[in-house]
């Protein structure tokens, strides 16, 4: 899959209330309203309806107390689709099964290192399977197969910081070869984001997709893995004039 990559944690904190014991001598008030010795006890200012304070708070954390917290940069999002079209030598009872988090481990290389499946009830592709990548040592991106009928169409939505992806793949068959149209829809979700998807074109999804084509055609011939000289030669320009 295109994309990039575990577990989530959360912390509580713990609140930790002192009481501190009165003088028996203030138990007895007079009439006047004072105790034995003189002494009027101080009222109680407190509002009862406020919340406890956490003595273990981090005063710098933004995220612990509303009023100290850091709202996000304005920005006006932005989205673009782009679409590539592939063939694949062989029939759609074959290819369609690869087109997976599990199965992709065949085909592309170097997927299996960055690529955590999280939950799947078959242990393949299957609708509301989720499955992380996180490239390069990315921070984890987040997949949910959103669609997927057998044969025919199989899409995804993946959660980063900055952009939300759709990817669609729709399949067909025609003389013992599998069309598949690929189709990418981000919308930005931050000022981060706006500029990552301004950056996007149909020609560097062109590129990245046929990359995909020709690991799929070899491995649909071969049964292996495609080695980078035999893949630069598949998706790299003719120097030739």
């Amino acid at each position: 899959m295109p994309g990039q990559l575990i577990a989530i944690t959360t912390t509580a904190a713990l609140v930790f209330l002192a009481s501190c014991a009165a003088d028996d001598s203030f138990h007895e008030i007079g009439e006047a309203g004072q105790g034995q010795h003189g002494a009027t006890p101080a009222a109680d200012t407190s509002d009862p309806h406020d919340e406890p304070t956490d003595p273990h708070a981090d005063p710098t954390d933004p995220h612990g107390d509303a009023d100290s917290a850091t709202p996000s940069e304005p920005f006006e999002s932005n989205s673009s689709e782009f679409s590539f079209e592939m063939t694949a030598d062989a029939p759609v009872g074959e290819v369609f099964p690869l087109l997976g988090p599990v199965r992709e481990n065949d085909w592309i290389p170097g997927w299996e290192s960055f690529t955590t499946l999280i939950w799947s009830e078959s242990g393949f592709a299957e609708l509301g399977a989720v499955f992380q990548t996180a490239p390069g040592g990315s921070d984890p991106q987040t997949w949910v197969i959103s669609e997927y009928i057998p044969n025919e169409r199989v899409a995804f939505v993946r959660f980063s910081p900055d952009v939300v992806t759709r990817l669609g793949i729709d399949a067909s068959e025609e003389a013992g070869k599998t069309s598949l149209l690929w189709t990418q829809n981000q919308t930005a979700i931050s000022a981060a984001g706006v500029s990552e998807v301004a950056a996007g074109t149909q020609e560097s999804y062109e590129e990245s997709t046929a990359g995909f084509e020709a690991m799929l055609n070899y491995y649909l011939l071969t049964g292996e893995l495609i080695d980078q000289e035999t893949l630069d030669s598949h998706t790299q320009p003719d120097d030739h004039e």
